[in-house]
């Protein structure tokens, strides 16, 4: 049976789909002063995989394990990617799901310690959400704000940072992701600078830990 923590100090579990988001969030965490775990890694989601076989298969193991470790918050982070549903609907339905299957083995009171938050539509979509901030990178030959509009959201942003990407390199998503997200300006008033309301989102629900 989990433990409730006796300390108060607050602590963030986190559950990421790959390698990219594992070396890149916590850092993000660390720049706006929330204390976290060491994240669980599923290794990606199959598109096609129906919600109860994602969550069964890869959400709630990693979501028990998380548990396990007394956080007061536990954060899924999933990609859109491209499937044929609104981010809002897929996270409801996600989130509705998963906390249902805990409420099956480890209680309600543990159900509602865990948020999904959707990367609209990939992590990099969240990376080119502060053009100016990661401008100041040297993998980045060119200022992307006219590109980006003010709404990383729903573009393709892999391709928005591969013609942005300097002349001879190749953007590699597991060497070059982590340390693009260095140059987000997320911390304060700095957060006004992104343009992404998925992102946004993410820092608000683990700020409020």
């Amino acid at each position: 049976m989990i433990q409730v923590r006796s300390n108060r100090i607050k602590l963030i579990g986190l559950i990421v789909e790959g390698q990219t988001e594992y070396e890149a969030i916590p850092n993000i965490l660390t720049r706006i002063g929330v204390k976290y775990t060491s994240p669980s890694c599923f290794h990606g989601q199959p598109v096609e995989a129906s919600i109860p076989i994602l969550v069964e298969n890869c959400l709630l193991p990693s979501a028990r394990i998380q548990l396990l470790k007394g956080v007061d918050k536990v954060i899924v982070i999933l990609d859109l990617e491209y499937r044929n549903i609104n981010a809002n609907e897929f996270k409801q339905n996600v989130l509705s799901e998963l906390r249902k299957k805990i409420a099956e083995v480890e209680g309600q009171k543990f159900a509602h310690k865990v948020e999904v938050v959707i990367c609209n539509k990939k992590f990099e979509n969240w990376l080119i959400s502060d053009p100016e901030g990661i401008y100041r990178s040297n993998y980045i030959k060119k200022n992307l704000v006219k590109v980006v509009n003010c709404h990383a959201d729903g573009l393709d942003a892999l391709s928005v940072l591969r013609s942005a990407f300097r002349t001879g390199e190749y953007y590699n998503r597991s060497i070059h992701g982590p340390r693009i997200a260095k140059f987000l300006r997320v911390k304060g008033e700095e957060l006004n600078h992104i343009c992404s309301e998925s992102f946004r989102e993410f820092i608000k629900i683990a700020k409020m830990v």
